[in-house]
């Protein structure tokens, strides 16, 4: 009942700000997914799976340009032997390899 009484002042609403309002009890599910895009950006990482059948999880590209310090950098971090430790579902993770950019990876 409080359901009902609900969709009728949804309904009221949308009438009185100009907007026709369609509710149905049985609304039919989205059928859409995000872009690959949208995915990687809030996880990441993309979700795929393997010819295993296996799901396997990539991680998103750096995107981003080295600057010339940050490769300098890079170069002396290697040299010293440094080694970066991290998981392709971290965010942080993610944030330092991009502040890097893409050459330093490379």
């Amino acid at each position: 009942r409080l359901l009902r009484q609900a969709a009728g002042w949804a309904t009221a609403a949308a009438t009185s700000a100009g907007f026709s309002a369609v509710l149905t009890s049985n609304p039919k599910p989205a059928l859409a997914a995000p872009p690959i895009a949208v995915i990687a950006e809030e996880l990441g990482y993309f979700p795929v799976q393997n010819r295993d059948g296996d799901v396997v999880y990539i991680p998103k590209r750096v995107q981003r340009s080295s600057t010339p310090q940050a490769i300098e950098l890079a170069k002396a971090l290697k040299e010293k032997g440094v080694t970066m430790y991290g998981a392709y579902w971290c965010p942080h993770c993610s944030r330092q390899k991009e502040v890097f950019g893409a050459e330093a990876w490379a």
